[in-house]
């Protein structure tokens, strides 16, 4: 395995012995809280900066390319929550766990009815909540309300249809008339309106099950609750110095990316290599010839998985991308004026959980420019679209396609728009199990053009 992280051993894995985040927990979790004191092991870490993640919807051309780095992200090692859906993921034995803020109501949960709803909304900022919300609110205002330890964010789809996501910050909240206040929107078609829907997160009033965690900022601590049916590496701790019994059980992500391969590379073979932990995109390749990926496997990213950029023959084959933030391949590039085909092709991938932080226009799989194709893949288990394509001459054959647009409205498995395309082939997909859980009719599109 290659990593952009750094490594979190059982030694540091301590009681809280802070007490202003002890009077937070909740009492029935507070026991199985482990604080990790990064600054201790890691004196100089940065541990980055939340940011909102911004709806990438809205341009005549859209770019999932640009997408928002998150701070560091805690990613566990094994444990049974991670669900491997697929026969053909990762073997157990690889596999890292996506630990997720501690929030409510739980984001795992994409039923309407396990969302926090906006009541009224004014000001542009400032709504009410409702009343399962509203009864939390005072313990989460004395966080948000701590210098240095607020952090305290809402991932939401604000206008209230369902098709438009981003985070926004939580300002200041009003326990008295069941108010919160949230950053400015990031974008015109994320404007806060009644109805919308989200969870709030990095709470540590919230911090009550297995695989969650809180960072604060200001003092490079984590606190968290290991995953239940948790496991260590002894061989983990070897490769990254760790010695005796004092075992790797996780990883916090530090690099940008783990691979980027620039123009003044090329015709080199990645094969059969595990790359994980990065707070943008794992592995990038922009603007060299001849380079390839066979067989291994792209996970536990803030941003894309696999990032391709006029990088002509690119080829990946027979690889998993699971557990990343904003997506999971892109294959962008070519000349559309001359129709150049870049040539870079998916074969044979895994692609899954992909949304882990921009849930909407991040998809499974993005073909752009000219002459970019997706063959025999599987893509699957996402809140948002499977696959995405803009420009010319592009291939989308004999793939599965399936559990996907479960959280979002006007939405569909195989999505183009706002931009002029012809010329795509998209043939054989077996596409199945396209239906939202938000409680209600709502029409899907297998393919939405």
């Amino acid at each position: 395995m290659v990593s952009g992280g750094l490594p979190i051993s059982e030694s540091m894995l301590q009681p809280v012995s802070d007490a202003w985040t002890g009077s937070l927990l909740p009492a029935a979790s507070k026991a199985a809280v482990k604080q990790i004191d990064l600054s201790k092991a890691y004196p100089s870490i940065n541990t980055g900066e939340f940011l909102p993640h911004v709806y990438l919807g809205g341009d005549a051309e859209i770019d999932i390319r640009k997408v928002t780095k998150t701070p560091l992200e805690l990613f566990w090692y094994g444990g049974d929550t991670a669900p491997p859906s697929s026969p053909d993921l990762l073997p157990a034995a690889h596999a890292d766990l996506s630990m997720r803020y501690a929030a409510y109501p739980d984001p795992t949960l994409t039923d309407i009815n396990h969302r926090s709803v906006a009541q009224s909304a004014f000001d542009g900022n400032y709504m009410t909540v409702d009343s399962n919300t509203s009864a939390r609110l005072a313990s989460w205002a004395k966080q948000v309300s701590q210098p240095g330890a607020g952090d305290v964010w809402s991932s939401g789809y604000w206008n209230g249809i369902g098709w438009a996501q981003s985070w926004r910050q939580v300002i200041a909240v009003f326990p008295g008339n069941a108010t919160v206040q949230i950053g400015p929107s990031p974008s015109p078609d994320t404007h806060l309106n009644t109805k919308a829907y989200f969870h709030t997160m990095n709470l540590v009033a919230e911090l009550d099950s297995p695989g969650e965690y809180v960072l604060n900022r200001s003092t490079s601590t984590l606190y968290a609750i290991p995953p239940a049916g948790a496991s260590v590496d002894s061989d983990l701790g070897v490769l990254r110095g760790v010695k005796g019994s004092d075992r790797v059980v996780a990883h916090v992500s530090l690099l940008d990316a783990v691979v980027n391969v620039t123009a003044a590379a090329g015709f080199i073979a990645f094969n059969g290599i595990d790359f994980r932990h990065a707070r943008g995109s794992v592995f990038i390749v922009d603007g060299a010839q001849g380079v390839s990926m066979l067989g291994g496997s792209v996970q536990s990213a803030g941003g894309t998985g696999i990032n391709i950029t006029n990088s002509y023959g690119f080829e990946v084959s027979g690889a998993v991308v699971a557990d990343t933030g904003s997506g999971g391949i892109v294959l962008y590039g070519g000349n559309r004026t001359s129709l150049t085909p870049m040539g870079a092709s998916a074969r044979g991938v895994t692609v899954t959980r992909y949304n882990r932080v921009s849930r909407v226009y991040a998809a499974g799989v993005m073909l752009g420019g000219v002459g970019n194709s997706l063959v025999r893949s599987e893509v699957f288990d996402a809140p948002h679209m499977a696959i995405f394509w803009q420009g010319n001459e592009h291939v989308i054959e004999a793939n599965h396609l399936h559990d996907v647009v479960q959280e979002t409205r006007d939405s569909g498995a195989i999505y183009a728009g706002r931009d002029y395309t012809y010329s795509v082939t998209i043939a054989n997909n077996l596409i199945r199990n396209v239906n939202t859980r938000l409680g209600e009719n709502d029409p899907k599109a297998h393919n939405y053009v």
